[in-house]
């Protein structure tokens, strides 16, 4: 009976294991991406007065407008890696770039426009820094297991093909 229960315990942590370093390696995947498209959007004129607008308000007034598409993005996200489970993986992979570009084009924005206000706030600076060094941890024990050395194998392997392909290209 308690052989079983440890398997069985063992088979969970595995299975936690693997759903942690795929949302890391899909959010690692995913950002990069989605980098140059951040920085036009970030250096719209609309975008930049917003921002301004948004630094001068009071931090709790930032953190309402942070809170907003936070609580959109976030379930979004977890619910549209259940629809790829469930075998509707269009529409989950449809809510994903959604909720992605929600939470890094617009959230993103709101914090880093009133973030200087939003670590006067005690405890949301304790919380942040609590979350990023959990989220450094969760990064650095992903970064030590074989599946992240494999991905990243695969990821330079991607990249050398790509290069070759492009310097292969016939408009070069």
């Amino acid at each position: 009976m308690g052989r079983g229960r440890y398997s069985l315990r063992r088979l969970l942590i595995l299975a936690a294991d693997a759903v942690v370093i795929f949302y890391l390696l899909l959010d690692g995947i995913v950002a990069p991406l989605v980098r140059p498209a951040l920085r036009w959007f970030a250096g719209l004129r609309l975008v930049v007065r917003l921002e301004g607008a948004i630094a001068a308000l009071p931090p709790y007034v930032i953190l309402a407008l942070l809170a907003v598409p936070v609580l959109i993005a976030e379930p979004a996200k977890l619910y549209a890696l259940w629809l790829i489970g469930e075998g509707l993986f269009w529409a989950g992979v449809s809510l994903m770039a959604f909720a992605y570009a929600l939470s890094l084009l617009i959230a993103e924005r709101i914090y880093r426009a009133g973030e200087v206000k939003l670590e006067t706030i005690a405890w949301f600076a304790r919380l942040i820094g609590w979350m990023s060094g959990i989220r450094d941890a969760f990064y650095a024990w992903a970064r030590a297991t074989q599946i992240w050395a494999f991905s990243l194998k695969l990821r330079r392997r991607a990249g050398e093909l790509a290069a070759k392909l492009v310097l292969r290209s016939p408009d070069s």
